[in-house]
């Protein structure tokens, strides 16, 4: 007989040999009594922690944001953004905690919105944005407006859209509908801000009262430049098919400052030309005269001009009129023409 063994006599201890280190731990917590202790103690610890932990159905996180706007009037968008959006955008990336700024260019405006980090406060943020704004407001280029800072947080995200559409009404009265719809939402409980998109605003005819506008000391010859430039603002739609309005204000705007540039020196020439002299009170009666032409006859013969002017007006009340109603009509069919599915009901969208 042979002496080697059996194969039989190998086959359990290569099994044991071949268990490895998850095989033996397990071996040892299947024969051992403390396994069942804390397979009851993890059970015992989850249900601690799922009773402790804090829930909430609706978390509020921090995530501040804010949107800086500014208006840069007769600028076109490339103005805008090289001039005033990229120096906002460096000024904005300085404030610790930001995370990331973003910005819209369009003509006469922009908007920059600055995002910071989770978790930051929006008081701090706001503190450190408006900080960084007025210690830099010295580097503002000329022509651009204050910047207007309104805080977003995550809860500012509308979350009900209603659209109002109709073959048979106009933008402006639809969008009177709406104010009346919002004015309605806002009486419902927990509802939160509500805003209006689009429609075209209502324009209000002012009459002038002289008496009344004297006793603010202000006289209609202020008045009237302002109440033409719409006019001419519609006028020049009517004929060229283009609405001009930011290029009409910026010509008023630049000529009112040429005016002021201009008659300030001549002023001062006509003062020196009299004899004028500063710091003191007995002025010689050249330069008495001078004063007097320059506070009574000059204002009145350009005043009698712009009388002139007003009287030959080439608009008439009954051509603006008829204007305004054409141009309503265009606006009317161009509406229909790019959007021909408008109906008649409100469209309501969950987000």
């Amino acid at each position: 007989m042979s002496d080697t063994p059996s194969t039989p006599d190998q086959t359990p201890s290569t099994a044991q040999h071949h268990l490895g280190m998850a095989g033996s731990m397990a071996k040892e917590f299947i024969n051992s009594p403390l396994s069942l202790l804390l397979l009851l103690a993890s059970l015992a610890v989850g249900i601690m922690g799922l009773i402790f932990t804090p829930r909430q159905e609706d978390p509020q996180i921090s995530v501040p944001m804010v949107d800086v706007f500014f208006q840069y009037e007769g600028a076109s968008s490339e103005q805008v953004a090289s001039l005033a959006i990229d120096p906002l955008e460096r000024l904005m990336s300085e404030i610790p905690g930001v995370k990331h700024v973003y910005s819209v260019s369009r003509h006469g405006g922009g908007m920059v919105t600055v995002q910071f980090e989770v978790g930051e406060k929006m008081e701090t943020s706001l503190v450190k944005l408006y900080d960084k704004l007025m210690s830099n407001m010295d580097r503002i280029p000329p022509g651009v407006s204050r910047p207007m800072v309104k805080p977003k947080g995550v809860d500012d995200v509308p979350v009900v859209t209603i659209t109002l559409w109709s073959h048979d009404v106009d933008d402006a009265a639809l969008r009177m509908v709406a104010l009346d719809v919002m004015q309605r939402l806002k009486e419902t409980r927990n509802t939160s801000q509500s805003f209006i998109v689009g429609g075209r605003s209502e324009q209000l005819r002012i009459e002038v009262f002289p008496e009344r506008l004297a006793g603010y000391g202000v006289s209609a010859a202020q008045v009237l430049p302002w109440s033409i430039i719409p006019d001419a603002i519609e006028w020049d739609e009517w004929k060229t098919y283009e609405r001009h309005e930011g290029m009409f204000y910026s010509l008023s705007t630049l000529m009112g400052k040429i005016a002021n540039s201009v008659t300030v020196p001549l002023s001062l020439i006509v003062l020196e030309m009299t004899g004028y002299q500063a710091g003191t009170s007995v002025q010689p009666d050249s330069a008495l005269m001078g004063i007097r032409l320059l506070i009574g006859p000059i204002p009145a013969v350009l005043l009698t001009g712009g009388i002139i002017f007003a009287i030959f007006y080439p608009l008439s009340r009954k051509q603006h009129r008829k204007i305004v109603e054409e141009l309503r009509l265009r606006r009317k069919a161009r509406r229909e023409k790019s959007s021909p599915a408008l109906g008649a009901a409100p469209i309501v969208s969950n987000k």
